[in-house]
């Protein structure tokens, strides 16, 4: 004998919680683009205050004469010496100096 059960098949016909899955989504995407938004609005202030200091520093007289300076110590020979003939080099040329005695040691 067979064993046939001609009874109905129950499905689960309940709907997702549609409408908590959209709240979710759209919270969610709300809170990324806020925390984007701060996060640029951030990153702008502190690029904007870096500028400011460095156009703040760069203005002054005293750091344009000192810069001047520099450029001379750094690219120009100066007699420091006359009777010891002793001289300043230019980095560059300092720097060529020592790595040619250093080669010259090997």
């Amino acid at each position: 004998m067979s064993d046939h059960h001609h009874g109905t098949i129950n499905h689960d016909t309940s709907e997702p919680y549609i409408k908590a899955i959209v709240w979710g989504v759209l919270i969610t995407t709300a809170f990324t683009l806020f925390m984007v938004k701060v996060g640029l609005e951030i990153h702008k202030s502190m690029s904007s205050h870096e500028k400011d200091q460095k156009e703040n520093v760069s203005d002054t007289a005293d750091v344009k004469s000192l810069r001047a300076e520099e450029q001379v110590t750094l690219t120009q020979y100066t007699l420091t010496d006359k009777a010891k003939g002793t001289v300043v080099l230019p980095i560059a040329v300092a720097m060529d100096r020592v790595v040619a005695a250093y080669q010259g040691q090997k």
